[in-house]
């Protein structure tokens, strides 16, 4: 059976508009301000923690968001732009330094041919 692998590796602004459409889906408590910064990390609890310059004290500073909510956010990403997903493929986050990316494999299914 052929496989395909496919990388998707997304930057600081795509890493941005992703994380803050899913907090703003999701109801994630996040401050009426811009995004200052964007950290990246290997840790699964805080794969990307959102940094904010908000003024007011009971907003909070940084927002942390998993390596699950990551995942969802640039699924629904990858989908508001029109970059093709199969529903069967299996998606994994991965993270190297600042970089974030999805590998994106899939198992083609082929008949047997009859001779």
């Amino acid at each position: 059976m052929p496989k395909e692998l496919r990388k998707l590796v997304f930057d600081d602004g795509e890493l941005r508009a992703a994380a803050y459409d899913y907090c703003l889906r999701n109801s994630v408590n996040i401050p009426q301000a811009p995004v200052d910064e964007v950290l990246v990390s290997d840790n699964d609890a805080r794969v990307l923690v959102l940094r904010f310059s908000s003024g007011d004290l009971n907003d909070p500073k940084e927002v942390p968001l998993s390596r699950d909510q990551v995942g969802a956010a640039l699924i629904k990403f990858c989908s508001s732009n029109k970059i093709p997903l199969p529903r069967v493929a299996q998606k994994i986050l991965k993270v190297e330094g600042q970089e974030v990316s999805m590998m994106v494999s899939v198992q083609w299914a082929t008949k047997p041919k009859s001779d």
